[in-house]
């Protein structure tokens, strides 16, 4: 739940969006960069889908609150601890039942 997750956040964390572009390769909007805590585990017995159906077992599995700044997206970077991670697989879970914010769950190549 989104209290527990938030009072368990102990690693920096930065997400990197990449640069938006247009049909002609033209840079729409500058890549963004959101510093956040999270947690965070290195590899997994889990086994999660990806966007193409593929199974994969992730490098790391991360939880944080959901921001109001930003929303996690397949392709997005994270860097943790000083290595880079790139988003494979992210899972918004609702803890709208407790009255709480949401969590996001996010699987990594």
């Amino acid at each position: 739940m989104s209290e527990t997750t938030r009072a368990s956040e102990r690693t920096e964390c930065k997400l990197i969006k990449p640069p938006t572009t247009d049909a002609y390769g033209q840079i729409t909007e500058e890549g963004q960069e959101y510093l956040f805590r999270c947690n965070f585990t290195i590899g997994s017995m889990k086994k999660f889908i990806d966007g193409q159906g593929n199974d994969f077992t992730p490098s790391a599995t991360i939880w944080f609150e959901q921001r109001d700044e930003f929303t996690p997206e397949v392709g997005d970077k994270l860097l943790i601890i000083g290595k880079e991670y790139e988003i494979r697989h992210a899972q918004l879970d609702d803890c709208s039942l407790f009255n709480q914010r949401n969590d996001f769950m996010v699987a990594t190549k």
